[in-house]
């Protein structure tokens, strides 16, 4: 599914986007770290494109946000930066907060 984002490049979703929506946390955290792993790739509007569809930017799951949250701010996605702050601020496990803090580096 991230190379279908990529593919895209933002100006649309793969057809089987979702499929997402039944996927438990740990296909939402391949899928997340596929797109981490060809960051070179992902911008702006994929990102935009993404959150649009599965609205990863709100979502409770901490394991998502781990790994969707540092990824928005290392490419510069402005949305991600208030609620990383929120996230950082609630929550006490480094596990989930190491991430974020070194994607501000």
């Amino acid at each position: 599914m991230a190379d279908g984002y990529i593919a895209g490049n933002g100006t649309f979703s793969p057809e089987w986007y979702k499929e997402f929506y039944d996927y438990y946390s740990n296909l939402k955290v391949v899928f997340l770290e596929s797109l981490a792993s060809q960051i070179d790739q992902v911008n702006i509007p994929i990102l935009t494109r993404i959150d649009n569809d599965f609205n990863l930017t709100t979502t409770l799951d901490p394991e998502v946000k781990q790994r969707w949250l540092p990824l928005g701010i290392k490419k510069g996605y402005k949305n991600a930066t208030e609620p990383a702050h929120q996230f950082v601020s609630s929550m006490g496990r480094l596990k989930y907060l190491k991430p974020i803090y070194l994607a501000l580096e």
